[in-house]
């Protein structure tokens, strides 16, 4: 690390000011109003940031243009950065974050860069540490400190972990797209459940399902938790198909616990999780599994298939949502899911839908491997550049 310096964000930083304490309106009052919860996966969508009021003097002092680096101060993302590479002319930022302005010795790509690193975080979880309400404040950034090699040698690593993150960026895309295929290949064979356009029989889930209900191994056994059995709960809920679990029973633990072991093709259903606010976390077993009593079973017959039912229960998710955000109501219960309207197409059609589905998760799995190697190879390259060795 030749001419390389070791120096504090203070030091080569213009301005490091608090955010604009103001309320956000969906009225085009004045300027963009940035704020924690707009920056989503590394991404502000400038379309859909709220607008605020704010006198002449407040708009200059808190402009944004590009190059500043934002950091929440506060909340779940505490110390997580981001970049303003664009943005609009009329663009000020919230009070729960912190503007950071380079000054001309620094890029500010190269130091974004950095505020991805392990090294950084590891500052930010000791400048926080044995504090009641851990945050960022300007005196903990102006302390952080950055390994820098001369200018061009920042725009030249800058460029280069810029390509390397735009693949990455481009097949998180892919996978967005993806996630949404499925339900649009739903909607074009079958039509909006919620309308029935195409003029389907209609049921109810409660009518083709078997429900089973989950249960919790005791925790005072931790030998409970050392077998081979998957055991899932609302934290697994990731994805259209569960194939493993983070945690794993004996089949003792299910033989004394209220957990039930269901066959690959059972379809798992979120009914008391927070997420329940926004979004029903579905998925489908591959293999056998056992699950909490966060968790139902839904056991088809032979009407309905589990990948029709399982795409209905998330595009028609909304009729399930409103009764599980119902007044004193903790989530979704055996009688809301038996009461669910159904379609019921015919089996062949239904048949067709999975094969198309299959081919799509076959495609996510492949674009998401891909993903994990460049992740990996961004990683080591991100390694490399601040050892000075790229």
């Amino acid at each position: 690390m030749t001419a390389w310096q070791t120096r504090q964000l203070g030091d080569v930083a213009e301005a490091i000011d608090y955010g604009f304490t103001a309320s956000a309106t969906t009225e085009q009052v004045g300027p963009k109003f940035l704020r924690i919860t707009d920056i989503q996966n590394g991404l502000v969508n400038w379309s859909s940031v709220p607008w605020c009021s704010v006198n002449g003097r407040s708009v200059t002092s808190f402009r944004l243009k590009a190059g500043d680096i934002v950091f929440a101060r506060t909340g779940a993302t505490t110390g997580k950065s981001f970049l303003v590479r664009e943005c609009p002319e009329d663009a000020v930022f919230a009070s729960y974050l912190i503007r950071v302005r380079m000054n001309d010795s620094a890029d500010p790509r190269f130091v974004s860069h950095f505020f991805d690193t392990p090294d950084y975080w590891r500052q930010i979880a000791r400048s926080a540490r044995g504090a009641a309400q851990p945050g960022v404040n300007a005196t903990k950034l102006k302390g952080i400190t950055i390994p820098f090699p001369p200018l061009p040698e920042q725009q030249r690593i800058a460029d280069l972990l810029d390509r390397a993150n735009a693949l990455r960026t481009k097949r998180q895309a892919a996978l967005a797209l993806l996630q949404i295929l499925t339900q649009s290949i739903f909607l074009d064979m079958f039509g909006n459940p919620a309308t029935n356009p195409k003029g389907w029989p209609i049921g109810t889930l409660g009518a083709v399902a078997t429900f089973i209900g989950g249960g919790t191994p005791s925790r005072a056994v931790p030998e409970y938790f050392t077998g081979p059995l998957c055991w899932a709960t609302s934290k697994d809920m990731k994805d259209r198909f569960l194939d493993d679990t983070e945690e794993h029973v004996t089949d003792e633990a299910v033989r004394n616990s209220a957990t039930k072991l269901v066959s690959p093709g059972t379809i798992l259903v979120v009914v008391k999780s927070k997420v329940l606010m926004h979004r029903l976390p579905v998925a489908i077993t591959r293999v056998q599994t056992c699950f909490g009593q966060d968790l139902k079973g839904i056991a088809l017959d032979d009407s309905c298939t589990p990948s029709y039912v399982a795409t209905t229960l998330r595009v028609n998710e909304e009729w399930l949502l409103k009764r599980a955000r119902g007044i004193n109501t903790e989530g979704l219960t055996l009688d809301h899911l038996r009461r669910f309207p159904l379609l019921l197409p015919p089996i062949s059609l239904q048949n067709r839908f999975a094969q198309c589905a299959d081919k799509v998760e076959l495609l996510r799995q492949r674009l998401s491997t891909s993903l994990d190697c460049l992740d990996a190879l961004f990683a080591s390259l991100q390694h490399r550049a601040f050892a000075g060795e790229l």
